[in-house]
């Protein structure tokens, strides 16, 4: 079968649209061949849904959150990216925002857009996701930095370098100092911060529970302290280990207590006082006498 040039033309405008999230650009629909006049009457028809100026959902506005995203890089032209609240949820660590948030390096200002005009965008500051051009995770980051608490930017610090979408160096750009602790640094701070500080009894540390390796352990009190550090852990197999073990122990009378990296940084004198009140609780009973006999 020949196929029409109409036909030809709904197959370029389809496939177009199809990396966009369902939208085209009047420019690109120019560069198409397109008359101005044939626009036009797209729109009068519903055909073309009028989004934002000179951008248009094909055949419905689409109502979904990385769809109207895409709109809105497309409404802030050509090198506009996603950015700042919007970027954050495209790469899935905040909520989308009521009003996309995209960064230029034009003077295009699109009424319904936050835009944030930058000079540094630099290659690396590029990334895609789901097909929609957004600042990359560190630059991301970055932007948000002065919006978020010293906890909320260590929190999707370590999300974004759990997903491994950050590297060590980039981690210490974005926090001010080195690389998350591993697992031995993460035992000398609990030893140092929670331990030493707060007295409580000396642990064995990196030793065997019923037959189980765990990081700290209170053989007499039955309690075991997992450090659960950004590496470590890592990884739906061993989240499901991990918890596997937990529940042998727990089965076996055993009291697993988790403690992040971020809670020993943040507040290590809170987890020390939550374990001074457990092994309080859990201290072995000591036997008391029988009475003597009466003469």
């Amino acid at each position: 079968m020949v196929v029409g040039s109409s036909d030809q033309l709904r197959m370029k405008i389809a496939q177009l649209a199809a990396p966009q999230q369902g939208h085209v650009t009047r420019a690109q629909l120019l560069a198409l061949g397109v008359p101005a006049p044939r626009i036009g009457g797209w729109i009068a028809a519903g055909r073309l849904v009028r989004v934002y100026q000179g951008v248009y959902a094909v055949g419905y506005r689409r109502l979904d959150a990385p769809a109207a995203a895409m709109a809105a890089v497309l409404a802030c032209g050509p090198g506009a990216l996603l950015s700042h609240e919007s970027a954050a949820a495209l790469w899935g660590w905040r909520r989308w925002p009521r009003t996309p948030e995209v960064t230029i390096t034009g003077d295009r200002r699109p009424r319904g857009i936050r835009v944030h005009r930058s000079a540094t965008l630099r290659r690396a500051d590029r990334d895609r996701q789901l097909g929609i051009p957004v600042t990359a995770p560190e630059r991301t980051i970055r932007d948000l930095g002065p919006r978020l608490t010293p906890a909320q930017l260590r929190r999707i610090v370590a999300d974004a370098r759990f997903e491994r979408r950050l590297d060590d160096d980039a981690v210490a750009r974005l926090l001010g100092y080195g690389p998350p602790p591993t697992r031995s640094q993460l035992q000398d701070r609990f030893q140092r911060t929670v331990i030493d500080a707060e007295r409580l009894p000396q642990p064995l540390t990196d030793t065997t529970v019923e037959g189980f390796e765990v990081d700290v352990a209170w053989p007499d009190h039955r309690l075991v302290v997992e450090l659960d550090g950004w590496e470590a852990h890592r990884g739906r197999q061993a989240f499901v280990t991990d918890r596997e073990r937990d529940a042998a122990l727990s089965e076996r009378g055993w009291l697993v207590v988790r403690i992040a990296s971020e809670r020993l940084h943040d507040d290590p004198r809170r987890e020390g006082e939550r374990l001074r009140r457990i092994l309080e609780a859990r201290a072995p009973r000591r036997p008391t006498a029988p009475p003597s006999a009466l003469p």
